[in-house]
């Protein structure tokens, strides 16, 4: 039983390859969440809604967090950083 099968160990690496992808679109959909929300309160065009934008940030960096703790590599830095 110590040894896995081919097919349970590609299971493994696809699921981590997929895990590391959507960590890493997160990731950039939170950045570029922060950056328009951002943008929006330093430009003059549009109306400001300060706490709107407050909660726009907030999720958008809570976004991010979810993306970076959901990559496997990045998760096991921080697990063995933390040890």
């Amino acid at each position: 039983m110590g040894e896995k099968s081919t097919g349970i160990a590609a299971a493994e690496v696809g699921g981590r390859v997929l895990a590391g992808a959507l960590g890493w679109v997160l990731v950039l959909l939170g950045t570029l969440g922060a950056a328009a929300t951002l943008l929006r309160l330093a430009g003059t065009t549009a109306p400001t809604n300060y706490t709107g934008s407050a909660v726009a940030f907030g999720v958008c960096v809570l976004v991010v967090a979810v993306g970076l703790y959901g990559n496997p590599s990045i998760r096991e830095r921080l697990r063995s950083a933390i040890r």
